[in-house]
Protein backbone atom coordinates (compact mmCIF):
# COMPACT_ATOMS: atom_id res chain seq x y z
CA UNK A 1 0.00 0.00 0.00
CA UNK A 2 2.82 2.40 0.84
CA UNK A 3 4.43 1.72 -2.54
CA UNK A 4 1.10 2.45 -4.23
CA UNK A 5 0.83 5.81 -2.45
CA UNK A 6 4.37 6.75 -3.43
CA UNK A 7 3.83 5.78 -7.08
CA UNK A 8 0.56 7.69 -7.31
CA UNK A 9 2.19 10.74 -5.68
CA UNK A 10 4.97 10.69 -8.26
CA UNK A 11 2.40 10.38 -11.05
CA UNK A 12 0.49 13.39 -9.72
CA UNK A 13 3.65 15.48 -9.54
CA UNK A 14 4.75 14.37 -13.02
CA UNK A 15 1.32 15.29 -14.37
CA UNK A 16 1.52 18.73 -12.82
CA UNK A 17 4.96 19.38 -14.31
CA UNK A 18 3.82 18.11 -17.73
CA UNK A 19 0.82 20.43 -17.65
CA UNK A 20 3.04 23.37 -16.68
CA UNK A 21 5.56 22.79 -19.47
CA UNK A 22 2.80 22.25 -22.05
CA UNK A 23 1.03 25.41 -20.95
CA UNK A 24 4.28 27.34 -21.21
CA UNK A 25 4.98 26.05 -24.73
CA UNK A 26 1.46 26.77 -25.96
CA UNK A 27 1.55 30.26 -24.53
CA UNK A 28 4.86 31.15 -26.16
CA UNK A 29 3.69 29.80 -29.51
CA UNK A 30 0.38 31.65 -29.53
CA UNK A 31 -0.11 34.84 -31.55
CA UNK A 32 -2.06 37.67 -29.93
CA UNK A 33 -3.99 40.24 -31.95
CA UNK A 34 -2.59 43.77 -31.94
CA UNK A 35 -5.71 45.04 -30.16
CA UNK A 36 -5.30 42.69 -27.19
CA UNK A 37 -3.51 44.32 -24.28
CA UNK A 38 -1.83 41.63 -22.20
CA UNK A 39 0.02 41.83 -18.95
CA UNK A 40 3.21 41.14 -20.88
CA UNK A 41 2.81 44.07 -23.27
CA UNK A 42 2.08 46.47 -20.42
CA UNK A 43 5.26 45.68 -18.41
CA UNK A 44 3.48 46.47 -15.18
CA UNK A 45 5.08 48.15 -12.24
CA UNK A 46 3.70 45.27 -10.18
CA UNK A 47 5.01 45.68 -6.68
CA UNK A 48 1.37 45.19 -5.69
CA UNK A 49 -0.48 42.27 -7.24
CA UNK A 50 -2.74 39.32 -6.46
CA UNK A 51 -2.03 35.70 -7.36
CA UNK A 52 -4.09 32.54 -7.01
CA UNK A 53 -2.31 29.29 -6.35
CA UNK A 54 -3.00 25.58 -6.26
CA UNK A 55 -0.76 22.64 -5.59
CA UNK A 56 -0.36 18.93 -5.00
CA UNK A 57 2.18 17.16 -2.89
CA UNK A 58 2.96 14.75 -0.10
CA UNK A 59 2.77 14.84 3.67
CA UNK A 60 4.06 12.81 6.59
CA UNK A 61 3.40 12.79 10.31
CA UNK A 62 5.67 13.13 13.35
CA UNK A 63 4.40 12.03 16.76
CA UNK A 64 4.00 9.19 19.26
CA UNK A 65 3.79 6.44 16.62
CA UNK A 66 6.66 7.80 14.53
CA UNK A 67 9.44 9.81 16.14
CA UNK A 68 12.20 9.56 13.53
CA UNK A 69 13.08 9.60 9.84
CA UNK A 70 13.12 5.81 9.59
CA UNK A 71 9.36 5.36 10.03
CA UNK A 72 7.82 8.12 7.91
CA UNK A 73 4.89 7.16 5.69
CA UNK A 74 3.78 9.55 2.95
CA UNK A 75 0.26 10.49 1.85
CA UNK A 76 -1.24 13.02 -0.54
CA UNK A 77 -1.93 16.69 0.13
CA UNK A 78 -3.76 19.48 -1.68
CA UNK A 79 -3.47 23.26 -1.26
CA UNK A 80 -5.47 26.20 -2.67
CA UNK A 81 -4.82 29.83 -1.85
CA UNK A 82 -4.28 33.45 -2.78
CA UNK A 83 -1.27 35.78 -2.44
CA UNK A 84 -0.99 39.54 -2.13
CA UNK A 85 2.40 41.18 -2.64
CA UNK A 86 2.79 44.01 -0.17
CA UNK A 87 6.25 45.26 -1.15
CA UNK A 88 9.54 44.08 -2.65
CA UNK A 89 10.18 41.69 0.24
CA UNK A 90 6.86 40.62 1.73
CA UNK A 91 3.85 38.69 0.47
CA UNK A 92 0.79 37.68 2.46
CA UNK A 93 -1.20 34.57 1.66
CA UNK A 94 -4.28 32.65 2.74
CA UNK A 95 -4.33 28.88 2.22
CA UNK A 96 -6.96 26.17 2.43
CA UNK A 97 -5.23 22.85 2.89
CA UNK A 98 -6.15 19.16 3.01
CA UNK A 99 -3.96 16.18 3.72
CA UNK A 100 -4.19 12.62 4.96
CA UNK A 101 -1.75 11.41 7.60
CA UNK A 102 -1.20 7.77 8.51
CA UNK A 103 1.26 5.56 10.35
CA UNK A 104 1.45 2.31 12.29
CA UNK A 105 3.66 0.17 14.51
CA UNK A 106 3.50 -2.84 12.20
CA UNK A 107 7.22 -2.62 11.35
CA UNK A 108 9.00 -0.53 13.98
CA UNK A 109 7.09 -1.22 17.20
CA UNK A 110 5.13 -4.35 16.36
CA UNK A 111 4.63 -5.25 20.03
CA UNK A 112 2.59 -2.09 20.71
CA UNK A 113 0.73 -2.55 17.39
CA UNK A 114 -0.98 0.86 17.29
CA UNK A 115 -1.87 2.70 14.11
CA UNK A 116 -4.09 5.47 12.74
CA UNK A 117 -5.10 7.58 9.79
CA UNK A 118 -6.67 11.03 9.77
CA UNK A 119 -7.80 13.62 7.25
CA UNK A 120 -6.75 17.15 8.19
CA UNK A 121 -8.53 20.29 6.98
CA UNK A 122 -6.66 23.51 7.62
CA UNK A 123 -7.10 27.24 7.02
CA UNK A 124 -4.02 29.41 7.55
CA UNK A 125 -2.71 32.94 6.99
CA UNK A 126 1.02 33.42 6.43
CA UNK A 127 3.68 35.98 5.62
CA UNK A 128 6.34 35.22 2.99
CA UNK A 129 9.74 36.90 2.93
CA UNK A 130 11.78 36.91 -0.28
CA UNK A 131 15.50 36.35 0.25
CA UNK A 132 16.23 38.65 -2.70
CA UNK A 133 14.17 41.82 -3.30
CA UNK A 134 11.41 41.48 -5.87
CA UNK A 135 12.22 43.20 -9.17
CA UNK A 136 10.56 46.54 -9.99
CA UNK A 137 8.63 45.03 -12.92
CA UNK A 138 6.72 41.77 -12.63
CA UNK A 139 7.95 40.90 -16.12
CA UNK A 140 11.55 41.35 -15.01
CA UNK A 141 11.35 39.22 -11.87
CA UNK A 142 14.18 36.83 -11.10
CA UNK A 143 14.27 33.39 -12.65
CA UNK A 144 14.80 31.76 -9.24
CA UNK A 145 13.28 33.26 -6.09
CA UNK A 146 13.96 31.59 -2.70
CA UNK A 147 11.77 32.56 0.24
CA UNK A 148 10.84 31.68 3.80
CA UNK A 149 7.35 31.73 5.27
CA UNK A 150 5.53 31.45 8.59
CA UNK A 151 1.98 31.92 9.78
CA UNK A 152 -0.86 30.74 11.97
CA UNK A 153 -3.93 28.66 11.27
CA UNK A 154 -6.60 26.32 12.55
CA UNK A 155 -6.84 22.61 11.71
CA UNK A 156 -9.51 19.96 12.15
CA UNK A 157 -8.57 16.28 12.50
CA UNK A 158 -10.41 13.03 13.26
CA UNK A 159 -8.18 9.98 13.87
CA UNK A 160 -9.42 6.57 12.75
CA UNK A 161 -8.15 3.17 13.88
CA UNK A 162 -8.39 -0.23 12.23
CA UNK A 163 -9.58 -3.40 13.94
CA UNK A 164 -10.19 -6.67 12.08
CA UNK A 165 -10.16 -4.84 8.76
CA UNK A 166 -12.71 -2.19 9.77
CA UNK A 167 -12.03 1.50 10.49
CA UNK A 168 -13.36 3.09 13.69
CA UNK A 169 -13.61 6.69 14.93
CA UNK A 170 -11.03 6.65 17.74
CA UNK A 171 -12.22 9.92 19.29
CA UNK A 172 -15.67 8.42 19.74
CA UNK A 173 -14.29 5.44 21.69
CA UNK A 174 -12.01 7.58 23.92
CA UNK A 175 -9.24 4.99 23.97
CA UNK A 176 -7.34 6.92 26.66
CA UNK A 177 -10.43 8.14 28.49
CA UNK A 178 -9.95 11.69 27.13
CA UNK A 179 -12.58 13.72 25.29
CA UNK A 180 -9.99 15.85 23.48
CA UNK A 181 -10.80 18.60 20.99
CA UNK A 182 -10.44 17.77 17.30
CA UNK A 183 -9.53 21.37 16.51
CA UNK A 184 -6.01 22.66 17.05
CA UNK A 185 -4.12 25.86 16.27
CA UNK A 186 -1.21 25.28 13.91
CA UNK A 187 1.93 27.26 13.15
CA UNK A 188 3.13 26.50 9.61
CA UNK A 189 6.68 27.56 8.75
CA UNK A 190 9.20 26.56 6.11
CA UNK A 191 11.08 27.43 2.95
CA UNK A 192 10.23 27.60 -0.72
CA UNK A 193 11.69 28.14 -4.16
CA UNK A 194 9.71 29.62 -7.03
CA UNK A 195 10.71 29.90 -10.66
CA UNK A 196 9.24 31.74 -13.60
CA UNK A 197 7.11 29.57 -15.89
CA UNK A 198 5.81 32.34 -18.16
CA UNK A 199 5.18 36.07 -17.86
CA UNK A 200 2.11 35.71 -15.61
CA UNK A 201 2.78 32.31 -14.00
CA UNK A 202 5.26 30.73 -11.60
CA UNK A 203 5.83 27.23 -10.33
CA UNK A 204 7.12 26.73 -6.81
CA UNK A 205 8.35 24.00 -4.48
CA UNK A 206 7.43 24.52 -0.84
CA UNK A 207 8.49 22.59 2.25
CA UNK A 208 6.52 23.25 5.43
CA UNK A 209 6.46 21.91 8.97
CA UNK A 210 3.24 22.42 10.89
CA UNK A 211 3.58 22.68 14.64
CA UNK A 212 0.33 21.78 16.38
CA UNK A 213 -0.93 22.23 19.93
CA UNK A 214 -2.42 18.77 20.28
CA UNK A 215 -0.93 15.37 21.09
CA UNK A 216 -3.88 13.50 19.61
CA UNK A 217 -3.44 13.58 15.83
CA UNK A 218 -2.74 9.86 16.24
CA UNK A 219 -5.06 9.31 19.26
CA UNK A 220 -1.96 8.43 21.30
CA UNK A 221 -0.68 10.66 24.10
CA UNK A 222 -0.85 9.22 27.62
CA UNK A 223 2.06 7.28 29.04
CA UNK A 224 -0.13 4.56 30.56
CA UNK A 225 -2.81 2.35 29.08
CA UNK A 226 -6.36 2.72 30.35
CA UNK A 227 -7.51 -0.26 32.42
CA UNK A 228 -9.55 -2.39 29.97
CA UNK A 229 -12.05 -3.21 32.73
CA UNK A 230 -13.00 0.47 32.89
CA UNK A 231 -14.46 0.46 29.37
CA UNK A 232 -18.17 -0.15 28.93
CA UNK A 233 -18.32 -3.81 27.95
CA UNK A 234 -15.00 -4.64 29.59
CA UNK A 235 -11.82 -6.01 27.96
CA UNK A 236 -13.72 -7.52 25.03
CA UNK A 237 -15.37 -4.23 24.02
CA UNK A 238 -14.40 -2.48 20.79
CA UNK A 239 -13.04 0.49 22.76
CA UNK A 240 -10.76 -1.73 24.88
CA UNK A 241 -9.45 -3.58 21.83
CA UNK A 242 -8.72 -0.31 20.01
CA UNK A 243 -6.93 1.03 23.09
CA UNK A 244 -4.69 -2.00 23.64
CA UNK A 245 -4.03 -3.99 20.47
CA UNK A 246 -1.39 -6.25 22.00
CA UNK A 247 -1.97 -9.88 22.95
CA UNK A 248 -0.87 -9.37 26.58
CA UNK A 249 -3.88 -8.62 28.77
CA UNK A 250 -1.70 -6.90 31.38
CA UNK A 251 0.29 -4.86 28.86
CA UNK A 252 -1.53 -1.65 29.84
CA UNK A 253 -0.01 -1.67 33.33
CA UNK A 254 3.54 -2.54 32.33
CA UNK A 255 4.47 -0.66 29.18
CA UNK A 256 4.44 2.87 27.80
CA UNK A 257 1.66 3.78 25.34
CA UNK A 258 2.60 7.34 24.33
CA UNK A 259 4.69 10.40 25.11
CA UNK A 260 2.63 13.19 26.74
CA UNK A 261 5.56 15.62 26.87
CA UNK A 262 5.70 16.27 23.12
CA UNK A 263 3.02 17.51 20.70
CA UNK A 264 2.36 16.03 17.28
CA UNK A 265 3.20 17.71 13.98
CA UNK A 266 3.39 17.05 10.26
CA UNK A 267 5.48 17.92 7.22
CA UNK A 268 4.21 18.83 3.76
CA UNK A 269 6.06 19.09 0.46
CA UNK A 270 4.04 20.73 -2.33
CA UNK A 271 4.42 21.70 -5.96
CA UNK A 272 2.38 24.85 -6.65
CA UNK A 273 1.27 26.79 -9.70
CA UNK A 274 0.92 30.55 -9.13
CA UNK A 275 -1.10 32.70 -11.54
CA UNK A 276 -1.31 36.50 -11.37
CA UNK A 277 -4.91 37.62 -11.80
CA UNK A 278 -4.60 41.31 -10.94
CA UNK A 279 -1.85 43.93 -10.76
CA UNK A 280 -1.75 47.59 -9.82
CA UNK A 281 0.73 50.11 -11.17
CA UNK A 282 2.21 52.87 -9.07
CA UNK A 283 0.80 56.38 -9.39
CA UNK A 284 3.22 58.72 -11.14
CA UNK A 285 3.97 62.17 -9.78
CA UNK A 286 4.64 63.38 -13.34
CA UNK A 287 1.07 63.10 -14.56
CA UNK A 288 1.34 59.74 -16.30
CA UNK A 289 -1.70 57.53 -16.62
CA UNK A 290 -2.63 55.38 -13.66
CA UNK A 291 -3.48 51.95 -15.01
CA UNK A 292 -5.36 49.17 -13.30
CA UNK A 293 -5.15 45.92 -15.20
CA UNK A 294 -7.42 42.98 -14.58
CA UNK A 295 -7.10 39.95 -16.83
CA UNK A 296 -6.74 41.24 -20.41
CA UNK A 297 -8.69 44.47 -20.08
CA UNK A 298 -7.03 47.79 -19.34
CA UNK A 299 -8.90 50.77 -17.91
CA UNK A 300 -7.19 54.13 -18.28
CA UNK A 301 -7.79 57.00 -15.89
CA UNK A 302 -6.30 60.45 -16.24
Amino acid sequence: MEKLYRKSSLLLIAGLLTFSVTSFAQHDGAKHSSGTQTLKSKKLNALNFIKVTGGLGMSTYYGDICEGWDCYEFRHSLALGAYYRYNSRFCFKIDAFWTRLANSDKIYKAERNLGFRTDIFELAASAMYDIFPFQHKFEQRRTIEPYVHAGIGLAYFNPMGQLDGKWYNLHQYQTEGKNYSRFTPVIPFGVGLRTRLRHDMNISLEFTYRKTFTDYLDDVSGKNYKNPNSFVGGPTSTAAQLSDKTSDGNYYSEKVRGNPTRKDGYFTFNFRLEYMIEAFSDQSSKGNLNRVVTGKKTIKRR
